[in-house]
């Protein structure tokens, strides 16, 4: 994510506090989507209990989520502290500082009530597609999990999306997803392989779409890897 920040920021020239708002408001989104799928699944549906013991935790994050985009839309943007001049010399800590308040005037800058409502519509959207996505892949393996099995799946895998454990989640993501399959009946060796199949569809046609749609970002980011083994 980090690099994404700057590879964005550099070639959008863009300051990356502005860019690093951006990423953390798309993830703000990706995770109400989940959050709002998550207390929808519990309260609906019959899921195993390490998701039903998830209840009460999705209604406060939910509760705690719509309470802080109030906040962002309703906080004046002019009434943060203007930031020093670019003349002015500051220390490591005021430079940290002073980032900080670029970063939080960019959220606010951005944040407006038409906009997240577009942003939530987007994120619940996107989630309802990988249900879809994740049954159809199944179906086509032949691997007639219930579409409840399906959603268990989803929720359980992203449980920790915030914290990757392993590049892609790669390893991880097959062995939860087979665990939760195996809880409504079906064979674990089988879910492992249709969870390959599932991240293959997630992770290669995307790469290879932004490849092709931005080639210059591979250049990118070949020069910042060799700016950054420069200065050590």
């Amino acid at each position: 994510e980090a690099g994404r920040v700057l590879l964005v920021a550099r070639s959008a020239r863009v300051p990356s506090e502005t860019v690093l708002a951006t990423l953390a408001l798309e993830r703000l989104f990706e995770f109400a989507g989940y959050v709002l799928m998550l207390g929808a699944a519990v309260s609906l549906l019959h899921l195993p209990p390490m998701l039903h013991a998830m209840r009460p935790y999705a209604y406060v994050a939910l509760a705690v989520l719509v309470g802080f985009l109030v906040y962002l839309t309703r906080h004046p943007e002019e009434d943060l502290a203007p930031l020093e001049p670019d003349g002015v010399v500051v220390g490591r800590v005021g430079r940290v500082g002073r980032y900080g308040r670029g970063f939080f005037r960019a959220l606010t800058g951005v944040s407006s009530g038409p906009r997240f409502a577009v942003a939530m519509l987007i994120s619940v959207v996107a989630w309802t597609l990988q249900v879809v996505t994740y049954q159809l892949t199944a179906r086509a393996a032949h691997f007639d999990i219930p579409m409840i099995g399906t959603v268990a799946a989803i929720l359980a895998v992203n449980l920790g999306f915030a914290v990757r454990v392993t590049p892609g989640n790669v390893g991880v993501f097959q062995a939860v997803y087979a665990v939760t399959a195996a809880a409504f009946g079906m064979d674990a060796d089988k879910a492992i392989g249709v969870a390959v199949l599932i991240q293959a569809q997630q992770i290669l046609p995307v790469t290879i779409i932004g490849l092709l749609a931005a080639p210059h970002l591979l250049r990118d980011h070949k020069t910042l890897e060799v700016g950054i083994d420069d200065k050590g």
